[in-house]
C-alpha cells in the first residue's frame, strides 16, 4: 500500500499497519508480466494486466488493537486471474476497501481456481464492522476481536494500555518499531533534553489462527515520563 493511499483521509495518528499476507499463487500470464500473487495489495493495475470490481467472494475480517486482518476466499474464471484487496480511494473515515481481481492481457485458460488470502492493514479500534466494495456493491463485514486462549493474558490491554505500545510486522524490529509508535505521548510536553526508553517486555511470532498468520509480535513499555 503506498503512502498515498495509506494516509488518504486518514486522521492524525491513524495507525498504518504495513500490508501482508497474500495466497503465494503466482499467475501464469505472458512472458515478461511480473509474477504478481493474491492479496498483495497492489497500490496500483499491476503492467500486463487490467483491473476490475471482483464478485462472489466470503469476507471475513479480525481485528488485533490497531491491525485488522481481513480475509477474502472465493475462485476466479481464469486460472491466471489475481484476486486482491486495497484500500478504497476515496476520503471517508475508516476507510472502505476494494476487492478487485487483475486480468492478465493476451489468451487465458477457463481452468479455474480457488482464492484464500488475507491482507494486514492500520484500522481504528472502535468500529464493529469494515466496508468492503465488490462488483456486488458495498458490504458491511463484521469485525471479529482476538481474544487470547482461555487462562492467557492478552498480547495488550488496549483499554489500559498506559504507556505502553504493541505492534505487529515481518521482521522483529519491524514489530518493535510499530509497537513503539502506538505508545500513547506523553500528556505534557517532554522536557528537550529528556529521553525516553522503550522497552521490549513481550514479543514473539504469530503462525496459523483465523487469517494464517506468520508474524512478529512486540509489545513495550515507555520509561521516562
Amino acid at each position: 500500500m503506498s503512502e498515498d493511499i495509506a494516509t488518504r483521509g486518514r486522521p492524525e495518528g491513524f495507525p498504518t499497519t504495513p500490508a501482508g499476507g497474500g495466497g503465494g499463487v503466482p499467475s501464469p500470464g505472458a512472458e515478461g508480466l511480473a509474477l504478481i500473487h493474491d492479496g498483495g495489495q497492489y497500490p496500483t493495475t499491476p503492467a500486463g494486466y487490467t483491473e476490475q470490481k471482483g464478485g462472489e467472494a466470503k469476507f471475513s475480517a479480525l481485528r488485533l488493537g490497531s491491525t485488522l486482518f481481513i480475509r477474502a476466499q472465493g475462485m476466479v474464471g481464469y486460472f491466471a486471474q489475481v484476486a486482491d484487496i486495497r484500500q478504497a480511494p476515496i476520503r471517508i473515515y475508516p476507510p472502505a476497501f476494494d476487492f478487485l481481481v487483475y486480468t492478465p492481457h493476451g489468451e487465458l485458460s477457463t481452468l479455474v481456481r480457488h482464492y484464500d488470502f488475507f491482507v494486514r492493514v492500520g484500522f481504528p479500534k472502535d468500529p464493529k464492522a469494515v466496508v468492503i466494495r465488490d462488483a456486488q456493491g458495498s458490504h458491511q463485514v463484521p469485525i471479529a476481536e482476538f481474544f487470547p486462549l482461555k487462562g492467557k493474558a492478552p498480547l495488550v490491554d488496549f483499554a489500559n494500555a498506559g504507556n505502553d505500545g504493541f505492534g505487529m510486522g515481518d521482521s522483529l524490529e519491524e514489530a518493535i518499531t510499530s509497537a513503539v509508535e502506538s505508545v500513547p505521548p506523553p500528556q505534557s510536553p517532554p522536557n528537550p533534553d529528556q529521553m525516553f526508553i522503550y522497552k521490549v517486555t513481550e514479543s514473539g511470532k504469530m503462525i496459523g489462527g483465523f487469517a494464517a498468520l506468520n508474524v512478529f509480535y512486540a509489545r513495550v513499555s515507555r520509561q521516562g515520563d
